[in-house]
């Protein structure tokens, strides 16, 4: 705990208010000032009684400062260490708390225009618009905010302050789905791979059907193509098979198979199992490029999210703008509980996310932040370009930043106005959903039905057509009858 030996209460306007929420200190010795006193003399005397923490409010913070040095300059006694306590009104925005600290330096600026339709808003050719920036474009207001961003279409209408923040705008895209574990046995090998194994397949029916057909040696077995076909079919899957060894050429071609069907059965069983035991899920939408070439869409309310990108010489990012819809809330609720669209999102700069209020607990968990930013801007504060106080509007900004108040502000706000639930879930989004081990199911085996299924089925049809060519064969006259294949 801090050694203060007494504490200095420089008393606001607003009195009752501020000792309200001093009452939360410990009982230390107070010295009270009242508004009328903050003058470097009377300030002087409270240095001399020892006063080692000053504690006010945002308001007289900058008349403290204003005296601060020359106070000290006439103090007798001087305490080495000084604590500065500011209680700030957490329910101002920076933007906001700039603007009003105008107010308060300028008088005649009072009237705030509260612009809910057309949010950031439009401006067309003939000076008219709506929203935010169409209302300055008309100079119905001189000072524009609210997350406005530096969009080259606005620039020959309208002046820009300084930079409030650079603003990272990324999108939360539908969360990959898990593989059923049964189309894994297809996802062992590569697609050429597979095209290699059944040519290889090939080449050894080939292979024991020319031998049996062309064996020299009388104690050759001559054995039919169906027959072969099976018996190597066999050798792969590891099943009953009979080893042909009745000539030279036969053995050698079986000890190679064998060999071969070793190698190649023990790295499938081996790969299937590491995938069996490590789920695997669609490909992630991370980059521009995936996104661009997943074809998906996302949304939002207003053009703005995507006005910074239409003139970008990206092909990736020119697909990614195509692909950008506008719904009004009620629509994006629905899709958003649908989970197959992507929304845009801005980043703010102390880890929270400003997303619309249609991502809720219910379908947070359908999606993910991508890895990626679409792009980024700069923040600002837009002017009509007559207005004679930009220049001291940017200063204090940049003095608001240089103070580091926004690192303060942005939590406070986070809790205050948005689902802090939700924000941590965001947060968390792209950590590698967990499956737990659990007993195969049905789904798990879906693939040997599949393939026994597809086999029961080929061999009716078979049976059912050499049914029909021998019922018709039986009906034709002796000298046109067709051998069949046996």
């Amino acid at each position: 705990m801090l050694e203060i030996y007494a504490t200095c209460l420089l008393l606001s306007k607003n009195r009752t208010a501020f000792i309200r929420q001093f009452a939360l200190f410990p009982n230390y010795p107070l010295a009270t000032m009242s508004p009328e006193g903050h003058k470097p003399e009377q300030f002087t005397e409270f240095i001399d009684l020892g006063c080692h923490a000053f504690v006010m409010d945002q308001d007289v913070l900058e008349t403290f400062l204003d005296v601060y040095i020359r106070s000290h300059d006439l103090a007798m006694f001087r305490n080495p260490n000084k604590t500065i306590i500011v209680l700030r009104d957490p329910d101002s925005a920076i933007d906001r708390a700039v603007l009003f600290d105008m107010f308060h330096r300028h008088p005649a600026m009072r009237e705030i225009v509260n612009i809910s339709l057309g949010e950031w808003g439009t401006i067309y050719e003939n000076w008219t618009g709506n929203g935010i920036v169409g209302t300055l474009a008309e100079r119905r207001a001189d000072v524009g905010i609210g997350s406005l961003l530096s969009w080259w279409t606005s620039h020959q209408y309208l002046g820009f302050t300084a930079v409030l923040r650079k603003v990272g705008i990324g999108c939360f895209v539908p969360r990959p789905h898990l593989i059923p574990t049964w189309k894994t046995v297809a996802l062992v090998f590569s697609p050429t791979v597979w095209i290699c194994s059944v040519l290889s397949v090939v080449c050894c029916i080939a292979m024991y059907d020319l031998i049996s057909r062309y064996d020299p040696s009388p104690e050759a077995e001559h054995r039919s193509l169906g027959w072969n076909a099976v018996n190597v079919v066999a050798m792969f899957l590891f099943n009953g098979a009979k080893i042909l060894y009745g000539s030279l050429s036969e053995c050698v071609l079986s000890i190679a198979l064998i060999a071969f069907t070793i190698n190649f059965g023990n790295i499938f069983i081996g790969k299937n199992a590491s995938l069996q035991a490590f789920p695997l899920f669609d490909p992630p939408i991370d980059t521009i490029e995936d996104m661009a070439k997943a074809g998906m869409i996302w949304s939002h309310t207003h053009e703005a999210w995507a006005h910074s990108v239409r003139k970008t010489s990206n092909p990736y990012l020119m697909q990614v703008a195509t692909n950008y819809r506008i719904h009004p809330i009620p629509e994006l609720n629905v899709l958003a509980d649908q989970g197959k669209v992507g929304f845009a999102v801005s980043k703010m700069n102390y880890g929270h996310f400003m997303i619309g209020d249609f991502i809720t607990a219910k379908n947070v968990m359908l999606y993910r932040m991508m890895t990626e930013d679409l792009y980024f801007d700069w923040e600002v504060s837009k002017v009509t370009k007559t207005w004679p106080l930009k220049d001291l509007l940017s200063d204090m900004i940049l003095r608001f930043n240089d103070g580091g108040l926004r690192e303060f502000q942005e939590p406070v706000q986070a809790k205050r106005h948005m689902d802090y639930g939700v924000q941590i879930k965001i947060f968390h989004s792209q950590d590698r959903e967990e499956v737990p081990p659990h007993a195969m199911g049905c789904e798990d085996l879906m693939a040997p039905f599949i393939v026994l299924g597809a086999g029961v089925v080929v061999a009716l049809v078979t049976f059912v057509g050499e049914m029909t060519w021998s019922w018709v064969a039986s009906r034709m006259p002796k000298n046109l009858k067709w051998a069949v294949f046996k």
